[in-house]
């Protein structure tokens, strides 16, 4: 099966699966299609082939098929979390690297590799606590 995707430009993280070829307006209800609100097309995103079984990240192949050959159309919403870890090493490079850098020298270059150390232990040890 081969579908359009359309991204919704007001709600972020929605997604509409269409029949290739099909306009939006013709196949999603007028109550679902002014939630989703104004759609984005892009070029890469027409003729996307589906095949059952395949792989995809953060939406089941299954159901946008399913409900396309039923619908017309699939309504996907999804959420995408970023974790930044901060390493302690990678804290105490950068740090003393940047003060050194501005003339600190070998002492400077030690002393803010201590202080980025110690500010990027204390920052896992607050989240941590907050979990």
């Amino acid at each position: 099966m081969r579908c359009d995707i359309y991204n919704s430009l007001s709600q972020k993280g929605v997604r509409l699966y269409i029949r290739e070829g099909a306009k939006p307006q013709d196949l999603v209800p007028q109550v679902e299609y002014e939630k989703i609100g104004p759609l984005e097309s892009r070029e890469e995103l027409k003729s996307v082939p589906f095949s059952i079984g395949e792989p995809l990240m953060g939406v089941s192949v299954e159901n946008i098929i399913s409900n396309v050959e039923r619908h017309g159309y699939y309504i996907h919403k999804f959420e995408v979390k970023v974790e930044a870890r901060v390493s302690e090493a990678g804290a105490a490079l950068g740090a003393g690297l940047l003060l050194a850098s501005l003339g600190g020298g070998p002492i400077g270059a030690i002393i803010g590799a201590t202080v980025g150390f110690l500010l990027a232990n204390s920052s896992k040890e607050k989240n941590s606590n907050d979990s």
